[in-house]
């Protein structure tokens, strides 16, 4: 609560009262109380002379979820970072042409892992040439199994990234710990309450970074990665198991994630 006798009036812009919120709300998700106080940090205004664009691509097929991709679009919407200006886009097809124009791809929650690495309409070259050429990738459930290096007991991956994943069969909210690497991308600390449908409990076979584990054993896999990082010739790769642009979203993680793949965010 506010010490009347020092605190001054001031403004908050209506994504920062969104974030409150959403921290409010987790907050009492996972403690059965409202917190004291929520702080706001005042980053400053940007100079607009100095604006970084970061073009960002949905990947929109026939096997991705509709409610996951406006779940990125609304968090995009409504997050603003300190001199970053975020473009986006859709597509049902993933081609090195179409990937020419953009940052960062996000291949969002969807049918299946192996549906994304079996559709025609993706090209498996087409994203890892991307990605070794210094893009980004941001896999979500279905997106992180693609990239994965494999799945145990069912199929290979890309190999985005140096982990591996166990098949997880689990709808609902479940609690996940930031790491200490998870605080400096993600801008995230403690336990926070995320949506989850099926998506990745994973582990690291390489050089992969934990940024959340599963904090609770509603996965069958506590202490599992929900979240990693790591590198991919020249690009940024993070796949995440559950789902922050599902309710009850957690937009400022979905952009923190885009932004560090876009390098925007320097730290690793």
């Amino acid at each position: 609560s506010p010490n009347y006798a020092t605190t001054t009036i001031g403004r908050v812009n209506y994504q920062s009262l969104i974030y409150a919120y959403a921290r409010i709300i987790n907050f009492y998700n996972e403690n059965q109380r409202l917190p004291n106080s929520v702080t706001i940090k005042n980053l400053g205004s940007a100079d607009p002379n100095n604006i970084r664009e970061v073009r960002v691509l949905i990947y929109s097929g026939y096997d991705a979820s509709t409610n996951c991709v406006n779940g990125i679009k609304y968090c995009l919407d409504i997050v603003t970072l300190n001199g970053v200006k975020f473009t986006y886009a859709t597509s049902t097809v993933i081609t090195s042409s179409i990937l020419a124009s953009y940052d960062v791809l996000v291949m969002p929650g969807g049918t299946s892992g192996l549906s994304y690495l079996r559709n025609p309409n993706i090209s498996a070259s087409a994203i890892k040439s991307f990605v070794s050429n210094g893009g980004g990738y941001l896999g979500i459930c279905a997106g992180a199994y693609a990239a994965s290096i494999g799945v145990d007991g069912y199929y290979d991956g890309w190999g985005l990234a140096d982990v591996r994943c166990k098949a997880v069969y689990y709808e609902g909210d479940l609690s996940i710990s930031i790491t200490s690497a998870g605080e400096k991308i993600l801008g995230l600390s403690g336990t926070q309450t995320i949506c989850h449908c099926n998506g990745a409990a994973m582990y690291t076979v390489g050089t992969a970074t934990s940024l959340a584990t599963y904090a609770d054993n509603k996965t069958g896999y506590k202490g599992y990665i929900a979240a990693v990082a790591d590198t991919y010739g020249s690009g940024r790769v993070i796949l995440c198991g559950p789902h922050p642009e599902l309710s009850p979203r957690i937009p400022q993680m979905v952009v923190q994630m885009i932004a560090w793949l876009a390098k925007v965010i320097q730290n690793s």
